[in-house]
């Protein structure tokens, strides 16, 4: 599960940019 990982990491840019 990348994406959660990912998510707190750029939460700012990430569910609009690379989701």
């Amino acid at each position: 599960m990348d994406e959660m990982d990912r998510k707190p990491l750029l939460n700012e840019g990430y569910e609009e940019g690379q989701y």
